[in-house]
């Protein structure tokens, strides 16, 4: 398998992680989000998508994911769920962009 396929699926695999852990509380899996967006970093996202990547993660920031979620915490039912869904999915992208700064620090430094 490329390793475009691998971060490709990293990234599906990464999103339907954090829906599937703000569904059903599972305990003690969570660092699975942070594992698969550090393959998607380093595998999945290139020097040409940076821009979009910055532009994600710098727009979840100020939507406030935090903010999107208490105010989802509070509806009836369904509240609680969504607001631990839009939370990793707030982590996963942070950690992604994280990664992945990183990486082109490293690469533009070590030259």
């Amino acid at each position: 398998m490329k390793n475009e396929e691998v971060g490709k699926y990293s990234f599906l695999g990464g999103i339907l992680l954090a829906v599937l852990l703000g569904l059903v509380e599972i305990g003690g899996v969570a660092w699975l989000i942070g594992i698969m967006a550090v393959v998607v970093a380093l595998l999945n996202i290139q020097e040409r998508e940076t821009m979009k990547l910055l532009l994600w993660t710098v727009g979840m920031g100020v939507v406030g994911v935090g903010a999107m979620a208490t105010n989802f915490a509070v509806m009836p039912a369904v509240g609680e769920m969504l607001a631990t869904i839009i939370t990793n999915v707030g982590i996963f992208f942070t950690t992604v962009a994280a990664v992945f700064l990183l990486k082109m620090g490293y690469t533009m430094f070590s030259k």
